[in-house]
């Protein structure tokens, strides 16, 4: 099964998905595998509108044993938390969608990194 990522941006709309490159897949993998969970981390809240980050599905990554969610400078497994530092993994999932998704959307979702 293909590792998945899916830009959750819209709403009253599918959210576009796009099948991750293996190599792409690994980055993530080998990130998570080698990053330190945060403790006492209390995250922004999740915006009920616009960019809400990246949802990503990993089903070759031993390490991920569910859906990870990717938004403003964290990375987010099951309720534990890794540091994103630069946004380096949600700016490589962005570049990943290709033209898979929409350009004003990645824009958009670019813009709010900042």
């Amino acid at each position: 099964m293909p590792a998945t990522a899916v830009l959750d941006i819209l709403s009253g709309l599918p959210n576009p998905q796009w099948v991750l490159t293996p190599d792409v897949a690994k980055q993530i993998c080998d990130f998570i595998l080698s990053a330190q969970p945060l403790k006492d981390v209390q995250p922004e809240a999740i915006p009920g509108l616009g960019y809400r980050g990246l949802l990503v599905d990993l089903p070759d990554c031993q390490a991920v044993d569910s859906t990870l969610r990717v938004f403003n400078g964290l990375v987010e497994i099951g309720g534990t938390f890794f540091r994103d530092s630069d946004h380096h993994i949600e700016r490589l999932l962005l570049e990943s969608a290709g033209e898979t998704v929409d350009d004003t959307l990645i824009e958009h979702a670019r813009k709010a990194l900042e």
